[in-house]
């Protein structure tokens, strides 16, 4: 029987009971062919798998498996399975972890060669680095994701990524304001042009990029309650070159982050006050206003960058003396107040919109002293210790 040429394939079924689909991809420069080998619980899985093979085989974009390298198949990877999948910030986060972490010490490898202790080496030299766990998790995450696609489409014999030991994913600690912290911060935004955005997420709980997207039109003076249903985001395409970094607006963070919460007096009464002083810019500059219906904006209308409002905050604590802080610190802050002051922790999930009460009560909770304190104030001892030899053994002991 002729040799099958190069474009062509068979499928058989080993001993193992899987179905193998093998198929020629090429002919070294001595005659011999080089062939691929895929893998399916079923013939039908093969078949499939060698057909999507042999169709990027005629088309020639299919890149040698025998020689495509790590840093190759992460852009193909990234290019067809994750680009259309994840937000656009997942994208670009997704992306600076590989350009900056896993092609500079992994990409140069190939593919098939790459070993489970080669992978845990790259671990090991991540945690010798400046990086908090939760970035190593994450740089790792992608990784793990990649190789196990590869996997699956039958370009390496083993997921190499199983079984690796991970570093502890310790949460990052952050920091809540004191209730003179807290005073100390708004008096300080009072006196800023944005201060209200910062005042309000600290009175909601809200991201900052849920607080800059909030629209008129999301909120309910009369029943006293704001929608969060989108976020603001910077982003461009990172795989071209000639993109350039552009304000969007997007859906929020998580299915539990579209939600809605009630407002009190203090947040109506900021609302209501920035609502008239929008009304009279709009007066004022009549066609030069740009109104896009939302409650914090530019003097013109526009929406305002994340990245300049980053930079007020800054400013903003700096008046106040405050260090150490970021504008995460004022959902923590109501977060924490809030548990403190008898919230139901599963009312403080609604209210902060996350997925898992887990995340809730692990991140956001952390009680202060004067709190368990009080709170230690409610259980009951009773002892006696008039007995004279038993107080002067508890004094010598103090």
């Amino acid at each position: 029987m002729a040799k099958r040429g190069q474009n062509e394939g068979s499928i058989r079924k080993r001993k193992d009971g899987k179905w193998e689909a093998r198929v020629t991809v090429g002919i070294d420069p001595d005659g011999k062919q080089r062939r691929k080998s895929l893998y399916g619980k079923t013939r039908q899985e093969a078949a499939i798998k060698m057909a999507d093979l042999l169709n990027d085989l005629h088309k020639g974009t299919l890149i040698d498996p025998t020689s495509i390298t790590v840093a190759q198949w992460l852009d193909e990877w990234m290019r067809e399975y994750k680009k259309l999948q994840l937000k656009p910030t997942t994208y670009i986060n997704y992306t600076g972890y590989i350009d900056r972490h896993i092609n500079p010490m992994l990409g140069k490898h190939k593919l098939m060669d790459l070993r489970t202790d080669i992978v845990q080496r790259f671990i090991n030299d991540l945690m010798k680095l400046d990086l908090a766990t939760g970035t190593i998790h994450g740089i790792v995450k992608v990784l793990k994701s990649a190789t196990k696609q590869a996997y699956i489409n039958g370009m390496i014999a083993k997921n190499v990524t199983f079984g690796v030991i991970m570093p502890k994913n310790e949460a990052t600690a952050r920091k809540a304001f004191t209730p003179e912290q807290q005073n100390a911060f708004i008096e300080a935004a009072k006196e800023d042009e944005y201060g209200a955005v910062f005042m309000l997420a600290l009175f909601t709980g809200m991201r900052i990029g849920e607080t800059l997207a909030q629209r008129w039109s999301d909120i309910n003076f009369e029943k006293s309650y704001l929608h969060v249903n989108r976020t603001i985001t910077v982003i461009k395409d990172v795989d071209d070159p000639d993109s350039k970094w552009s304000i969007e607006f997007g859906t929020p963070k998580t299915k539990s982050s579209n939600r809605t919460i009630p407002l009190k007096e203090t947040p109506v009464r900021l609302l209501q006050k920035v609502k008239r002083e929008q009304a009279e810019r709009k007066l004022r500059l009549s066609a030069g206003y740009e109104d896009n219906d939302l409650v914090f904006c530019t003097g013109t209308g526009k929406p305002l960058d994340p990245r300049n409002i980053q930079r007020v905050f800054k400013g903003i604590c700096e008046k106040a003396d405050l260090q150490g802080f970021t504008p995460h610190s004022l959902r923590h802050t109501f977060a924490t107040f809030g548990y403190a002051q008898g919230i139901d922790i599963k009312v403080l999930q609604e209210i902060l919109g996350h997925a898992n009460i887990n995340e809730t009560a692990n991140t956001y909770t952390h009680v202060d002293i004067d709190t368990i304190r009080q709170q230690m104030e409610k259980m009951k001892f009773t002892a006696n210790f008039d007995d004279e030899a038993t107080n002067e053994a508890a004094t010598a002991a103090l």
